[in-house]
């Protein structure tokens, strides 16, 4: 299960307080994804052999009264990417747990729901000032805004999931360049001392 994302905060780390007193009082913590190639297999999915070296999704903290008005969320990024792009597309989907609704006027209270894409962002590619590696930067925004009648209910964001496409192919298996997960460093072999992994 991926990481906790909860938009509003009350009593709990990243749970949210119905009382109208003091509720849309504190926001949620950020969320924080790193974003690594795509492998199928040993070998990276994408078939334009696009790639990068870094990247990232960077969620802020968030309270569900602003998402009433605003779908801007957060930023993604990947660097040195090669070879050139204009552009690149991602997409995250979550899991959406709405809380209860004590004046019972929000319709997903006590739901959950699936969302898939959750937020979008459409990736500009810089030029570099020397070389060819560049950095591609967007922003996140929803793709939906909270109901006006939703805004004082609780809201859980799990199982966060981001990918990272060609321009024209979101959805495309063959065209994805990213997803969110790790990279561990691996150790070149001393093929000059007959190190493991030498042909």
């Amino acid at each position: 299960m991926r990481p906790l994302f909860v938009v509003v905060v009350c009593g709990v780390a990243l749970g949210v307080c119905q009382s109208s007193a003091i509720a849309q009082t504190k926001g949620s913590g950020g969320y924080v994804a790193r974003l690594v190639p795509e492998m199928c297999g040993s070998a990276p999915c994408n078939v334009s052999g696009i790639s990068f070296t870094r990247g990232q999704i960077r969620l802020f903290k968030l309270k569900q009264s602003h998402l009433v008005y605003n779908t801007f969320i957060g930023r993604v990024a990947l660097q040195q990417v090669v070879p050139p792009q204009k552009g690149l597309q991602a997409t995250i989907s979550a899991t959406l747990s709405y809380g209860p609704d004590p004046n019972n006027t929000c319709p997903q209270a006590n739901s959950q729901v699936v969302v898939s894409p959750w937020a979008t962002s459409t990736l500009t590619c810089s030029p570099p000032a020397f070389g060819f590696d560049m950095p591609c930067l967007g922003e996140l925004h929803l793709t939906a805004l909270t109901p006006p009648a939703c805004q004082g209910v609780a809201v859980i964001v799990d199982n966060l999931s981001a990918e990272v496409y060609e321009t024209g192919f979101v959805g495309d298996p063959n065209h994805k360049i990213a997803g969110d997960g790790l990279a561990v460093g691996g150790l070149s072999p001393d093929c000059s001392s007959g190190g493991v992994g030498c042909p």
